[in-house]
């Protein structure tokens, strides 16, 4: 998977590679724990273009490995294919920026909901009551 840079995350990804990321949804981050030793967890993410972002617990590993050690990597992998990406994890534990990321995965992973999309208030209310951030990551290098 190679090919000519273009303007996705900053021109870190190839076409290739963006087009890699936007087609996936599930990938592996791997985090560094305090002792030093990996965290490698399954996550659920989508890549806008620019950043990939993914949902997650507050009080999970990944979150506080992150805030700890920003420097983190998502491999995806689809079973002939597979793409590291080394990032810089941004955390996003409320405000606009959650909300639309959450919008956005929730629109990924809904099959069929007919329920009515909740408003900006009412989301961050029950983002806030069941401890879900968004953690936001900056592809710096891709490796495929």
């Amino acid at each position: 998977m190679t090919g000519e840079a273009v303007g996705d995350a900053g021109g870190v990804l190839s076409a290739e590679q963006a087009a890699f990321l936007r087609e996936h949804r599930l990938g592996v981050l791997g985090t560094g724990r305090c002792d030093g030793s990996p965290n490698l967890a399954t996550v659920r993410y989508d890549f806008d273009g620019d950043d990939v972002a993914m949902s997650i617990l507050e009080s999970s590993a990944k979150w506080r490995n992150a805030l700890r050690q920003p420097r983190v990597a998502l491999a995806v992998l689809d079973g002939r294919t597979q793409l590291v990406v080394y990032v810089e994890a941004h955390a996003e534990p409320e405000g606009d920026g959650r909300r639309s990321a959450m919008r956005r995965l929730r629109a990924k992973q809904r099959r069929r909901d007919d329920a009515a999309e909740p408003t900006d208030a009412e989301l961050g209310a029950a983002l806030d009551a069941e401890g879900w951030v968004v953690l936001r990551l900056s592809p710096e290098y891709a490796r495929s």
